[in-house]
């Protein structure tokens, strides 16, 4: 019994944040956010992970209200009072005093905007992390149709209709493509029309090869042609797409390289020069500040007059910052280059920052130690 009781305070903790979560996401989008992850292989809202980010979001909101600005209230001090205000004076005062009011609500402004950006970074990341589980979903669909359309020619060849050749072609081994397949059997089998479901399901994934082969079978079907002989010709079509795709990869392996070696090694190492050689020019500049006025020569150029002077962890940021945004947007270029779609791009983009900071932070201290020992006495 205790077990089943435990179970039932889980559930209960677990319904709530389910039903803050449908609170959360109006009843209008609701149906188009069931169909959105339908297209990643979620089959239901995950309306608890929403009411949990959300009240995470609000607990630490609060956590820091409550050791950032009450803590700051009791450290208020008024003209001519020796001694700082308590928490309840510094309240009273805040009540009282327009001008305090206003600073105050201003604080609160800036956490409640600070609370509204984590919720949307935490959106984006969960769009960038949907999209690529679509465009995963899509890749694997587009692999395994060749030999699911062998399976239904087959199947139509021995006398079965197109609805019975599609149902009978499911096989765990086409992983997505069934999973989808599937789905269109129980519309079919709830009453829709087999032709207008084979249209939705060509909208409803971003490719070109599910909607033009699904699109074009809906058609024939609708038409009375003969379907083992479309079939078969759409997978010649596939394959020969298939293989063209290959070679525009294979040619372009040679741009995919070119740009990995600038991102990974050759901005890394020229980030990490630039930022020893102007360390090297500034202790220069200082020690050689009066050469212009050596022994009264009036030479054409005096370093002093040159000031320089930076900051050196300004200037570190800086460079991490910039190393980051160009892996970044070259890991972009490669996942259009490599995928011809800017949404297999997580992974390139993991891979290109991870490795690029990875080079720098090492090539960085190399040529540090190595101008440290060459200019040492500078």
């Amino acid at each position: 019994m205790k077990p089943d009781k435990a179970k039932n305070e889980s559930e209960k903790g677990f319904s709530f944040f389910h039903e803050l979560g449908r609170v959360i996401i109006p009843n209008k989008i609701r149906p188009r956010l069931r169909d959105y992850l339908l297209k990643a292989g979620i089959e239901e809202v995950p309306y608890s992970l929403i009411g949990i980010i959300v009240v995470l979001a609000l607990l630490f909101s609060g956590i820091y209200v409550v050791f950032s600005v009450v803590p700051s209230l009791e450290k208020v001090t008024l003209p001519g009072l020796a001694r700082p205000l308590t928490f309840f004076e510094s309240l009273g005062l805040i009540l009282i005093n327009k001008t305090v009011f206003v600073n105050f609500l201003k604080v609160f402004g800036f956490l409640f905007l600070a609370l509204i950006g984590s919720l949307f970074l935490v959106f984006i990341l969960f769009y960038v992390y949907f999209e690529y589980r679509i465009f995963r979903r899509t890749v694997s669909m587009e692999k395994m149709l060749p030999d699911f359309l062998r399976q239904v020619s087959q199947n139509l060849k021995a006398g079965l209709t197109l609805d019975k050749a599609l149902w009978n072609s499911i096989d765990p081994a086409y992983q997505e493509l069934s999973f989808e397949i599937r789905l269109m059997a129980k519309r079919v089998m709830v009453g829709e029309d087999l032709v207008s479901a084979m249209f939705n399901l060509a909208k409803k994934y971003n490719s070109p090869e599910l909607l033009r082969t699904f699109s074009l079978l809906a058609e024939s079907n609708k038409s009375g042609s003969e379907m083992a002989y479309i079939v078969d010709n759409v997978v010649d079509s596939l394959e020969k797409n298939k293989s063209l795709k290959e070679e525009i990869r294979a040619t372009s392996t040679a741009y995919t390289i070119f740009i990995s070696v600038i991102v990974i090694i050759i901005i890394p190492l020229l980030f990490s020069l630039a930022f020893n050689l102007v360390g090297v020019l500034e202790s220069i500049s200082q020690k050689f500040s009066n050469v212009g006025q050596v022994q009264g020569a009036n030479l054409p150029l005096n370093i002093a007059d040159l000031n320089i002077t930076f900051d050196p962890s300004l200037l570190y940021y800086f460079i991490i910052g910039a190393v980051i945004i160009s892996s970044f947007t070259a890991s972009l270029l490669i996942s259009v280059i490599r995928n011809g779609d800017l949404r297999a791009s997580p992974k390139y983009v993991i891979i290109y920052c991870t490795l690029s900071i990875l080079t720098f932070l090492g090539v960085f201290n190399v040529i540090s130690t190595l101008f440290g020992s060459l200019f040492s006495a500078l």
